[in-house]
């Protein structure tokens, strides 16, 4: 009799336990797990991360006439997608896009010489932690890696380049509904040192 009361007594914790883990909320039902999202960044880092095959230096390399070009840039572009495996961890990918175009002059007259563009594309799996977890709010860093396919024409050359590219988020934070968010991150790479943009989970 004393064992069978010690026995229902020591079975009473654990059965507590075991409800209270079956009633706590699954984060399943919290957060949705996919998420598709487009950003801006700044092109300082993407920049430095092109071919380099025709510079804004003064060069006497086309037709022996001294030039220079003044190269333009278009914002990096990314298109992201990204599946929240844990509570805290993502996996997925980035594809970018960043164009750079601009003239070649003559140093003397400021005529026009050649033409110059360049278009690069970035392919990069990424992984995300993130370490504030609201509702309508969270707080991450995050790493992705890949390919860069660039493709430069000057003059009548043409060139193309495979490069390695990175972008390391130091920091970045999403607000929004359960489904429509805005963000902003802070971080190194050829997406930029600064990258905003909007997204949509489900």
């Amino acid at each position: 009799m004393k064992k069978s009361i010690l026995l229902l007594l020591l079975s009473v914790p654990f059965g507590l336990g075991l409800f209270a883990q079956e009633a706590a909320p699954d984060w399943r039902q919290t957060f949705k797990r996919h998420e598709f999202s487009l950003a801006i960044g700044d092109p300082v880092m993407a920049n430095r991360f092109r071919s380099g095959h025709f510079s804004n230096n003064t060069s006497t390399s086309w037709l022996e006439i001294p030039t220079y070009t003044n190269v333009k840039t278009t914002l990096p572009v990314t298109l992201g997608y990204r599946f929240r495996l844990l509570k805290w961890l993502w996996l997925g990918g980035d594809i970018s896009y960043c164009g750079f175009f601009g003239t070649s002059r003559n140093i003397y007259t400021e005529e026009p010489v050649y033409g110059y563009r360049e278009n690069t594309v970035s392919i990069m799996p990424a992984i995300r932690f993130s370490y504030l977890n609201r509702e309508h709010v969270t707080l991450y860093s995050g790493f992705a890696s890949g390919l860069k396919f660039g493709f430069s024409k000057a003059y009548n050359e043409r060139r193309s380049y495979v490069r390695l590219p990175f972008q390391l988020t130091l920091f970045g934070v999403s607000a929004g509904s359960q489904s429509w968010f805005g963000f902003a991150e802070i971080g190194v790479g050829t997406e930029g040192f600064a990258k905003a943009g909007f997204g949509y989970r489900f």
